[in-house]
């Protein structure tokens, strides 16, 4: 009988980590997507919470995704999605994306949505990882891509995707002197 309670009890604070954890890597993403535009610096020591936070509720994923009986949920995907997105941003390494997409082919098993994103999620790597400098063809490309697989990506990650590609597209046009420079239209 203890060693009954001693494994709910276990299976218990198991289950707390992981819903706190998950919650408060949630409330990160959303702060740093409200901070996206944040020119001051200020958001800089959450970046480095956030990254804190979002590998290790990676590791408790990828623990689960390799456990014979750990299941995770098409929900569980859809933030794993969201951090990889975030990873994009951040320019983190191939090992971190590479766990996200492993625990993405692991549920989408389960769940053909999940599936579709990490699809999506491949497209995007491709777009946020090629040298051109245009931002609008970019996400064009993004957006017919999205298409082409019929996956619905939510309206904030797909923004944040966008915004994305064009800080790439600017940080590529700096480096490369400002050729293919992105024109406006001029005001009339």
């Amino acid at each position: 009988m203890d060693r009954i309670s001693a494994t709910i009890a276990g299976n218990c604070k198991e289950t707390m980590i992981l819903g706190v954890t998950a919650m408060s890597s949630k409330l990160i993403l959303q702060m740093l997507r409200a901070g996206a535009a944040d020119v001051t610096g200020s958001f800089n020591h959450l970046h480095t919470t956030a990254e804190l936070e979002f590998n290790m509720l990676i590791d408790i994923y990828q623990r689960l995704a390799e456990a014979d009986d750990g299941i995770l949920s098409a929900f569980e995907g859809f933030h794993v999605f969201s951090i990889a997105v975030y990873s994009i941003s951040r320019r983190h390494s191939d090992h971190h994306l590479r766990r996200c997409i492993d625990i993405l082919t692991a549920t989408s098993q389960r769940f053909s949505g999940v599936r579709s994103l990490r699809n999506a999620l491949y497209r995007f790597i491709d777009l946020a990882t090629d040298d051109r400098t245009n931002a609008d063809l970019k996400i064009l490309q993004l957006d017919h891509e999205l298409q082409q697989l019929g996956v619905t990506v939510p309206a904030k990650n797909l923004n944040h995707m966008r915004s994305i590609l064009i800080q790439l597209a600017e940080d590529q046009q700096s480096i490369t002197g400002g050729r293919g420079r992105r024109e406006t239209m001029p005001s009339i």
